[in-house]
């Protein structure tokens, strides 16, 4: 643009020009964007708010999504929904809330995201126009993704699709045909999934969008490894990395989904060793970005990792790999939960309107009125409460699923690869091809590999025993009177390592009546988690144990002098699979089970209060006696 300030006509024929050059190289997106800043910052912003300030975030959210600067299209987007007064068009003002909704659902601030989507959804009712219809059934997908409508979410992405053809529009939305083959193989629909990805690639070559027409490229390649179908798998990677040497920068993030792609076809091709070197540049070059495909790379690599006899790194591996999906199943469960109360919310807050103008109305219909409110009070408490169960629920079994998977994955390898070595030495001792070295080179082998399996077994085995304590029910057959001091000592010495630098204080010199496994169940899950979480390794500390009559029930607490619960995980301390120790042993469950042994078998409670830096201290109440309950 020339040096003199230029008038709005200038400003919009320049504006034109250059979506015109996008629309024909969509790669130039990142030249394009610093002339299009420096007149945004220059002149738009010093000027008073316009329709045209308004054209020109639209054009500058398009290119910073293209190069992934989401933060900057997030900023910019909020302050133009903040110019007050400013008298836009329909189309602008959809084309803004859509921006802000994919923002919030990408950043993962659901709430916010879905009251842009009501906003949206009213602007659009009754609507014809394909691209205005467009923004909204994209924004409406992507929640529903959220939500985990597989199905509704890839009709609509579809519908999506061709109300943007329909429209004419240039901006990068041929990259959904990913997302649809995501869901599809979500969904366990492996050719609708591959047919997804040739469709994108198609498109996105049509378009002249390098990095689109790559990234899809290497799914396709993928499938067909997985198929066996190696020439067109060579053919699939050949084709993704022509694609991106014709973009002309290519994302950090384009290059590691080529170097996992390549992993792939090399253990397709028997190449394990290249294989697990250039899954490893992937992953630990994905690790600072977030890649998005972590844990599924990090199951690919375990069995390559096994056939090479690295059985532990195998093992560490899938356990991060676990890590990261219970991690995302919890975030979703609680995200899904914070989603079903807002919904319940807003309808509520609906009805109260209503109810509102009836009461202005006249004297007699305030008392239907108020019945009706109670009636809805009723509900709703109703529905949040079943909304709970279902969304604890949920975690819950997402959680043993993914607890289950590492164990039974893990022996699944191990056995299978027994299998094969073992037809092998068979083979070899029956042509007389193998040598005493080599004999007993594999029979190690052979033996390492059912270790492994035999140990993930009883992993597995202990899993489930610890989910057993969760189906219990009181019963007045397990009450016995005890000495408390002396079963709490005795808990100790089987729940804490002899050569632990911990020691306990026990103040509980009484005989009373206690539902015995229950009771030693829920101490044994405290007095661990003071050992694992309280102090640091080997660091020398005291837990203190007391007990007392309070009138009809039992109070014992455990306390410590530790490093206490961080704030923000105190609320949910109890819940389960909540830890700050993924990936070191600890599932999340200890403190789940010992309220569930609490409450069901023993009918008491279980409460900890907790201050940073200060430590911790659980309380257990329980009734004195069965008679009681």
């Amino acid at each position: 643009m020339s040096s003199h300030l230029p008038s709005l006509i200038e400003r919009s024929n320049w504006l034109k020009a250059q979506w015109h050059l996008y629309g024909e190289a969509p790669c130039s997106a990142e030249a394009l964007i610093e002339p299009a800043l420096r007149l945004y910052e220059d002149q738009v912003l010093m000027e008073r708010p316009s329709e045209f300030g308004v054209l020109l975030t639209l054009f500058l959210c398009e290119l910073l999504q293209q190069v992934h600067r989401r933060e900057e299209v997030a900023t910019l987007v909020e302050r133009a929904l903040a110019w007050a007064g400013l008298d836009i068009s329909r189309r602008e003002k959809v084309a803004l809330l859509s921006w802000q909704c994919r923002m919030h659902s990408f950043f993962q601030r659901q709430e916010e995201a879905l009251t842009s989507l009501a906003q949206l959804s009213e602007l659009t009712r009754n609507e014809n126009d394909p691209l205005l219809l467009a923004q909204h059934r994209r924004v409406l997908a992507m929640s529903l993704f959220a939500q985990r409508e597989y199905r509704h979410s890839i009709e609509l992405y579809r519908e999506t699709i061709e109300l943007y053809r329909l429209s004419g529009d240039v901006c990068g939305w041929i990259g959904l045909f990913t997302l649809i083959a995501q869901l599809h193989r979500r969904l366990g629909e492996r050719d609708a999934m591959l047919a997804a990805y040739i469709d994108c690639v198609a498109g996105a070559v049509a378009q002249r969008r390098w990095v689109e027409a790559s990234n899809a490229s290497t799914g396709v390649a993928e499938e067909y490894a997985e198929r066996g179908e190696h020439a067109l798998a060579e053919r699939a990677l050949k084709d993704a990395r022509d694609l991106a040497g014709r973009a002309s920068t290519l994302p950090v993030w384009m290059e590691l989904e080529l170097c996992a792609t390549e992993a792939v076809l090399c253990a397709l091709k028997e190449d394990k060793a290249g294989a697990v070197v250039l899954m490893r540049k992937a992953i630990e070059s994905g690790k600072a970005l977030g890649w998005r495909d972590m844990s599924q790379r990090l199951r690919q690599i375990v069995p390559w990792l096994l056939e090479l006899r690295q059985g532990e790194e195998a093992v560490a591996a899938l356990e991060r790999a676990h890590g990261l999906e219970l991690e995302a199943a919890h975030e979703v469960g609680r995200k899904h939960m914070a989603i079903q109360l807002r919904l319940l919310e807003v309808d509520h807050a609906k009805a109260e309107q209503a109810r509102s103008a009836t009461h202005a109305s006249e004297l007699a219909a305030r008392n239907q009125a108020l019945e009706q409110a109670l009636a809805k009070q009723y509900e709703l408490q109703t529905e949040l409460i079943e909304a709970s169960k279902l969304a604890t629920l949920g975690s819950l079994l997402a959680g043993m699923s993914h607890e289950l998977n590492t164990p039974l994955g893990t022996t699944l390898v191990a056995v299978s690869t027994l299998a094969d070595m073992s037809r092998q030495l068979g083979n070899q001792v029956r042509q007389g091809t193998i040598s005493r070295k080599g004999f007993e080179r594999d029979i190690g082998a052979c033996e390492q590999g059912a270790e492994l399996a035999r140990r993930s077994v009883e992993s597995a085995i202990k899993l489930i025993e610890s989910y057993q304590q969760l189906n219990a029910t009181h019963s007045h057959e397990h009450w016995v009177e005890v000495q408390l001091d002396e079963v709490i000592r005795a808990t100790w010495d089987r729940s804490i390592d002899p050569r632990s630098p911990l020691r306990i204080e026990v103040d509980a010199n009484l005989c009373v009546s206690v539902h015995l496994e229950a009771f030693t169940e829920v101490l044994r899950q405290l007095l661990q988690n003071v050992e694992r979480h309280a102090y640091a390794v080997d660091e020398p500390g005291v837990v203190q144990v007391q007990a007392c009559v309070d009138g009809e029930q039992i109070l014992l607490t455990v306390s410590d002098t530790g490093r206490g619960i961080d704030p923000e995980l105190l609320p949910r301390v109890f819940d389960p699979y909540v830890t700050s120790q993924f990936g070191k042993g600890r599932s999340g469950l200890g403190l789940f089970v010992a309220r569930a042994a609490a409450g069901q078998k023993m009918l008491g409670k279980l409460r900890v209060q907790s201050e940073l830096g200060l430590g911790s201290r659980f309380e257990l109440v329980w009734p004195s006696t069965p008679a009681s309950l």
